[in-house]
């Protein structure tokens, strides 16, 4: 490399070597030189950041990215005399091809930069890198993943000289630099799970389906995309996503817990698109608290921080940085907590026990002091019994048909492959109906229509069975998937299946007075 940086009497330069996610091939040349100025690092005022493209090719057995960064660190010394090749074993050797990035970074307002001067030119150098790699997708339209902190190793090869008009410093003060902690992470979780921990963990693994695992597991996604991988932008729109699922989930719940249908919850969403309009106007009344967008309070700063830099994303094509990113995910972590602390305050939990336990579980409540002698009594039943924890899996499955529905966006069921149901109700009446189970709904059919498309066969056998279905059928209605021939059955307007089929109900079922006062 060039003595680039000599006007000054002396200057400071530091050195990174940056193995790029792949290899790509650049002008093999200085093809950035930015100069920035009155930065906001004390004694380090001024800074030029130059990139140098190394293709590297390695025979290395097992090549490592800091291993590979560490032989363009080599090559990029003038004079620099390499080891000889190592051939005293026969083991085969396949070419390795890498691309490194040699930044430089050339302090001229110091010959001692801090480590934050250090830490924030580095940034910068992975900012122009990462211009680099989008110009070289618009140039062949090959994608590359962006460089970020979180995707490179833990620590890159970094070499240190001064620059003076006579000497241009080399070979320098070889070390390493510490890009994240990510390394520490394998340790994190080695010891044994707390009660607390360990109850939460069975509890998820026993009801996989519950209400709120997919906000939590979004909330997951959104967080890896951060720290493991450096997507900053996925790391944004992941957390506003899951923001969004965890208040829909939540206004579902609660109508579930009112009793409204499936169709009066798919309304709503259809009156307030807007997630914002349905914060205005669809919480505060049951929920209480400030539910403002504008303003200082949580609401407010989850919606800042999250919802507004989701949509400079969405409809800007905004390239947040890490720290805005991780903003977004406290935002959603706020939303959270506030939604907890409303959901649990004992005049609102009485009325909404089941979603409060959904979404904190039974350690949440206990950490809370909130599981008095008779809340356990009614809470007891909720965490032994799968009914209404099933009854609300298919009510928010229904919610999201029927909202689909009305977007037409939901297929038209196929009648051809719809399941013929017949339905034995306990006062020994029959009825039928054609089932869609890909899209949730299902159609009324007269009995002479229905039997008209069995074969003598399949209707001698229902015959022979008509009071083993009606001794089963005496205390609840059953349903019995009859085979039916190919040709299609007329049907009646298909609606939402809970309506016909009893097995697939969803509204809750109230056993006598469940309120709760203390």
């Amino acid at each position: 490399m060039s003595n680039a940086f000599t006007r000054e009497e002396a200057a400071a330069a530091v050195h990174w070597y940056i193995p790029l996610p792949e290899a790509i091939r650049p002008p093999n040349d200085q093809i950035r030189n930015t100069r920035y100025e009155d930065l906001p690092i004390e004694g380090t005022e001024t800074l030029t950041v130059s990139l140098y493209p190394r293709f590297v090719e390695t025979t290395m057995p097992s090549p490592n990215e800091f291993d590979i960064a560490m032989q363009a660190l080599r090559q990029s010394i003038p004079n620099n005399l390499q080891p000889p090749v190592d051939r005293s074993h026969d083991e085969p050797r396949v070419p390795w091809h890498s691309t490194v990035i040699e930044a430089v970074a050339i302090f001229h307002d110091t010959l001692a930069p801090s480590e934050k001067a250090i830490s924030d030119a580095f940034d910068h150098a992975l900012e122009q890198i990462r211009q680099l790699q989008r110009a070289f997708y618009v140039a062949t339209k090959y994608p590359t993943p962006l460089v970020t902190r979180e995707q490179l190793p833990s620590f890159v090869p970094q070499l240190r000289r001064i620059v003076r008009a006579s000497n241009s410093g080399f070979p320098g003060q070889e070390g390493i630099f510490l890009v994240h902690f990510n390394t520490a992470r394998g340790s994190t979780f080695t010891e044994p799970l707390t009660d607390t921990e360990e109850r939460s963990f069975r509890a998820v693994l026993q009801a996989p389906d519950r209400p709120f695992f997919d906000y939590a597991d979004l909330r997951r996604d959104a967080v890896v995309a951060l720290e493991y991988y450096g997507n900053y932008r996925d790391a944004v729109l992941t957390a506003a996503t899951a923001s969004e699922v965890l208040l829909d989930t939540l206004l579902i719940c609660l109508d579930w817990e009112d009793q409204r249908t499936p169709e009066e919850a798919a309304q709503q969403f259809q009156d307030a698109r807007m997630i914002s309009s349905r914060v205005k106007a669809l919480y505060d009344r049951r929920l209480k608290g400030r539910w403002e967008i504008g303003g200082s309070g949580p609401i407010a700063t989850w919606y800042k921080d999250t919802m507004l830099l989701r949509n400079r994303i969405v409809h800007g094509g905004f390239s947040p940085s890490s720290e805005l990113a991780q903003k977004a995910i406290d935002g959603v972590a706020l939303l959270e907590s506030f939604v907890t602390d409303q959901l649990t305050k004992p005049q609102i939990l009485s009325s909404y026990l089941h979603t409060a336990y959904s979404l904190v579980g039974y350690p949440g409540l206990e950490r809370r002091n909130l599981l008095s002698k008779r809340r356990l009594e009614v809470l007891e039943p909720i965490i032994e019994d799968s009914d209404w924890s099933d009854r609300l899996t298919r009510y928010r499955t229904a919610v999201a048909m029927d909202r689909e529905r009305r977007d037409d966006a939901l297929p038209a069921p196929d009648v051809a492959s719809a399941r013929l149901q017949l339905i034995v109700n306990p006062d020994a009446n029959r009825s039928w109906a054609l089932w869609s189970k890909e899209t949730g709904l299902a159609a009324e059919v007269l009995e002479a229509e229905a039997l008209s498309t069995l074969s003598d066969e399949s209707r001698e056998n229902l015959d022979s069975h008509r009071e083993q279905f009606e001794r089963e059928a005496k205390e609840q209605a059953i349903v019995v998937d009859v085979k039916r021939n190919s040709g299609p059955v007329v049907q009646g307007e298909w609606v939402l299946e809970y309506h016909l089929i009893p097995t697939l109900s969803v509204m809750r079922a109230y056993e006598g007075d469940s309120t709760l006062k203390g």
